[in-house]
């Protein structure tokens, strides 16, 4: 049985002080099956609809892959890991879709394959991950801390116990996971990430800084990071230096509608007016009820001194706000 880790773009902490970026990443364990009895045909066709499934799950077809899983667990109705990579789909399906149904549905095939295979703590951390989702966070905790108990190196199980200790204000225990998890491995940017939100919802703007920036190091298109840090140059009135952050965290996801946002805040700041433009148009063009793009565009054209768009925007404005 030959194990990997499931990478689904997802987002990394539903709390984030300054981004609400659209990627994060969750890490699944999922199972690829060898065939060992060659004289069961059901097992055999049961391990050929596991690994079918496994590689429509990794191009993203979560639907065709539950389908094969939900086949191999006719063949093989005792199987544990078809169970937990069925899940694992529903899973992928329900962070694409938001689809609350996936993720209980997620729920109850962890639920099974525990069943069947109590001594794998691979079932009770991709449990953890469909409860923290489900904001069912003490249920999370409690298996996050078995996992990390029966193997105190799976450093993702603490970053996310990290996340849910947070969640319910232990934040000397988030801060210890956190801790843990790069004690274990200090090469994941998304575990310094992690703790950045953890200082930044602590008020400490020095530690946040430092961490982001190390996430930065790792990962120089960290969409979100990048973000985060942005918003604390802008904040600082350090405009060029954040429109470089946010221009990174574009690069890194160019549907960070809120790092666009941002940046042409930071172009109008500094008087780059038709930089400023080409953002706030193309979010225009997606979002034309949005009012407090048309006040910044307003100030855009007020630098320009154009006057008749100066007018036209705040008669759109004007509709806006009533």
């Amino acid at each position: 049985m030959k194990k990997n880790i499931l990478f689904i773009t997802l987002l990394i902490i539903p709390t984030i002080i300054y981004c609400q970026a659209t990627s994060k990443s969750d890490h699944l364990v999922n199972y690829k099956l060898e065939i060992i009895d060659t004289s069961n045909t059901d097992y055999i066709k049961a391990i050929e609809l596991i690994n079918k499934g496994l590689e429509k799950s990794d191009m993203g077809d979560y639907l065709g892959a539950i389908k094969d899983f939900d086949s191999a667990i006719f063949y093989q109705p005792e199987m544990p890991a078809a169970y937990s990579n069925r899940g694992a789909a529903y899973y992928g399906n329900a962070t694409g879709t938001e689809n609350p149904f996936h993720y209980n549905q997620a729920y109850l095939d962890f639920c099974k394959s525990i069943e069947l295979d109590s001594s794998n703590i691979d079932y009770y951390y991709n449990r953890g991950l469909a409860c923290k989702d489900m904001n069912w966070t003490t249920e999370a905790i409690s298996d996050f801390e078995y996992v990390v108990k029966m193997n105190p190196d799976f450093a993702f199980a603490y970053t996310y116990l990290g996340i849910c200790y947070g969640q319910s204000n232990m934040m000397k225990k988030s801060l210890n996971a956190f801790n843990t998890a790069i004690k274990i491995d200090s090469t994941i940017a998304e575990f310094y990430y992690n703790r950045s939100v953890l200082y930044s919802n602590q008020g400490n703007n020095y530690l946040k800084t430092k961490d982001l920036k190390k996430v930065i190091s790792i990962n120089p298109l960290h969409s979100s990071a990048n973000h985060n840090l942005g918003y604390a140059y802008k904040d600082g009135h350090q405009f060029e230096k954040a429109i470089l952050h946010f221009t990174a965290a574009l690069q890194g996801d160019p549907m960070n509608h809120k790092s666009r946002y941002q940046r042409a805040v930071c172009y109008e700041a500094t008087g780059q007016y038709n930089e400023a433009l080409e953002d706030l148009n193309y979010l225009i063009e997606i979002e034309p009820n949005e009012a407090s793009l048309y006040v910044v565009r307003i100030r855009v054209y007020m630098g320009i001194g154009d006057k008749k768009k100066v007018k036209s925007d705040r008669e759109i404005l004007k509709k806006l706000q009533k």
